[in-house]
Order: C-alpha cells, then structure tokens, then sequence
C-alpha cells in the first residue's frame, strides 16, 4: 500500500521480444495505483509459489470490500527506450537491454514521482 512493487528482475521475455521485432518498449506507469486497495501481503514465498502455475493470489481490500479507497492516478508514459532490432537476440543481448530498461525505469521513477507515492522495490 505504501510503496510499488515490479517483479521484473527476472522477467526478460518481454525485452528478447522487442529486439527480435524491433520495438522500442515504453514504460507506462500508474502512480497511486497502490493506494486504490490494500492487498495483503502474508504469505509471500508461498504465493510467488502459486502464481508460477497461473494462479493469481491476490487478495484485496477497500471501502465495504469493492469500493477503491482512493482513485488519485497519474498515468505517465515515457518515451520510447531505443532497442536495435536483433532477428536472434542472444542470452547477452537480453540481458544488455534488460539492464537498460531496469535503469531507465529507475530514473522514470524518481524523475515522475511525487511526495507519498512510495517506493519503488524491484523484485
């Protein structure tokens, strides 16, 4: 609730399909989206677990259960991050540009956020 949490380190699929077809990724981030419902956090390792087979585990809570808390967002997109087109992108490509995405959606962050939206943890 009080920060934003990606699971991206280990996510790169979408990075080996932008070089293989030449897209230039954008980061489309919602600030305040965290504070719309209050989703508990017990359990992680568990519900990491979980959600590996396709199972989402995500239990939230707002007003009366249904009724967001707060619908204060702040859409912000960036430019697009420039990625060569690669027709076979190596291991070594992948990584190279997802370290470049990881650090432009790092400066992304702190160069849009405002006091109180938290911050951001990379998983």
């Amino acid at each position: 609730y009080t920060n934003n949490t990606l699971y991206l380190q280990k996510r790169m699929g979408f990075v080996k399909l932008c070089l293989k077809y030449g897209y230039n990724p954008v980061i489309a981030f919602g600030f305040g989206e965290n504070k719309t419902y209050v989703n508990l956090q017990g359990l992680r390792d568990i519900r990491l677990k979980i959600a590996k087979l396709g199972i989402p585990t995500v239990i939230f809570t707002g007003i009366f259960w249904l009724i967001p808390l707060s619908l204060n967002i702040r859409c912000v997109l960036s430019d697009p991050i420039e990625f060569p087109h690669i027709d076979e992108p190596s291991d070594q490509d992948v990584k190279k540009y997802h370290t470049l995405y990881i650090s432009k959606l790092k400066k992304f962050y702190e160069d849009n956020c405002h006091e109180g939206d938290g911050k951001l943890i990379l998983y």
